[in-house]
């Protein structure tokens, strides 16, 4: 009994099958964007027909050539053009002006009506003439696939015009054979013509909650693409399917955890993740605010870099970051010990230069970077003292200028497979 009662209120009440308040009213507005479109469209095509039959009409009469049945609807198109115009420019001033629900349902409601009434009304003439209904049933048929409407609206509509008809006809139609079979003609004809309004009504709500599916899967897909892919290297994917790309000046940053594997060793490995899980998303929301590109995660490693997608190497923002990080990591160190007994502390290495950018195969990819730059960078990290930042003579060079960084130059050391390289240890001039 109750899937019963719930099928008919779903027959009657299609739109209330999308969940989602917010959504069940952008279905509304899309529904009444849809029919004021249609309404403007089928009032400038009829406005047209009915201005030619118009024309023919007034020729008709200055020839006399018009009988009294022939002149009743000489007016009624006079009556159906005029109607037409207003509802071209009405429904264009709701579009444009209006944007309430309630007033939208409404003008809906009159539109329906004056068009059923002039139906009716060339109906009921024509039943002096041949007694046909042909008008009518194609006003029927016609509003039911032309206008989305809410199913409980149309059956009032539909209801109330097919009882107006019924009244009326035995005023201008005298054969009871006739008036029989309109009433069964007419009632049949409206149902299917209700039901056909009601189907193409459903299939608009389930378009709608299938759009509003995909897009919400595209929004999640792009959201998950955006965490691991750049926007930049995400489009060039989708547009050419493969992304390589060689950037002159870039700025590359590694941060690497002191005695990480100790700290492994002598904690719990779940608090220490949980631990490097907090830190690392800490560092997520530092390089975001300076407009970076985190690279990856290798352990207890974390990359970023500067300048890979714009003109600018953004140097001082990947120096500004990691003093920030440093400080970050020295104002934490006491609730970090107390949760795993281990004051955590990081080296910091930078480089700027060239590097070549892509993804690379195409099964479980990522964005990487590579090339001497990248290498530099990472020796610098290995090379650095806890809690500091080592920089490379290449970053020196670029930002010694600023009044805001001092320099605590380190000089020339051998690096593996790297040769000499000058460094230097980095800081603020005043306390962070």
């Amino acid at each position: 009994m109750l899937q019963n009662k719930q099928s008919i209120y779903t027959f009657f009440y299609p739109q209330n099958l999308i969940n989602d308040e917010i959504e069940k009213i952008f279905f509304y507005y899309d529904v009444y964007a849809s029919n004021f479109s249609r309404i403007y469209t089928f009032s400038f095509v009829l406005m047209v027909g009915l201005i030619g039959i118009s024309i023919y009409n007034f020729i008709r009469f200055v020839n006399s050539e018009l009988n009294e049945v022939s002149f009743e609807l000489a007016i009624t198109h006079l009556i159906f053009l005029m109607i037409c115009v207003f509802f071209l420019f009405s429904s264009k001033f709701m579009q444009k002006k209006v944007k309430s629900l309630w007033l939208f349902r409404i003008y809906l409601w009159v539109v329906i009506i004056m068009i059923f009434s002039i139906v009716i009304w060339i109906s009921l003439i024509d039943q002096k003439v041949n007694g046909q209904i042909t008008v009518f049933i194609m006003g029927l048929f016609g509003i039911s696939v032309l206008f989305y409407i809410l199913p409980f609206d149309g059956l009032i509509l539909y209801s109330f015009s097919i009882i107006i008809f019924f009244i009326l006809l035995p005023i201008y139609q005298k054969n009871l054979q006739i008036i029989q079979a309109h009433y069964v003609n007419v009632t049949i004809l409206g149902l299917i013509s209700y039901f056909i309004n009601n189907f193409f009504f459903k299939t608009k709500v389930f378009d709608f909650i299938k759009n509003q599916k995909i897009q919400k899967f595209n929004a999640e897909y792009d959201d998950l693409i955006k965490k691991v892919l750049p926007d930049t290297v995400s489009f060039k994917l989708r547009k050419e399917g493969r992304y390589i790309s060689k950037v002159d000046l870039a700025t590359i940053v590694f941060i690497d955890f002191v005695s990480f594997s100790k700290i492994m060793n002598e904690t719990n490995a779940e608090i220490v993740l949980k631990e490097l899980d907090k830190l690392f998303e800490s560092f997520d929301q530092i390089i975001l605010k300076y407009g970076l590109e985190k690279i990856k995660t290798i352990g207890d490693a974390y990359m970023y870099a500067g300048g890979l997608f714009l003109n600018s190497s953004q140097l001082k923002e990947c120096v500004d970051s990691a003093l920030e990080i440093l400080n970050f990591i020295e104002t934490k160190k006491d609730e970090i010990f107390s949760r795993t007994g281990h004051i955590w502390k990081v080296r910091i290495g930078i480089d700027c230069g060239e590097v070549m950018t892509g993804v690379i195969g195409n099964w479980r990819f990522t964005f990487d970077v590579w090339g001497n730059t990248v290498n530099i960078a990472s020796r610098l990290t290995t090379e650095c003292e806890p809690n500091h930042i080592n920089v490379s003579k290449n970053v020196f060079d670029k930002i010694w200028m600023f009044n805001e960084y001092q320099f605590s130059p380190r000089g020339n050391q051998i690096i593996k497979n790297l040769g000499m390289i000058e460094m230097y240890y980095l800081s603020y001039k005043k306390k962070y």
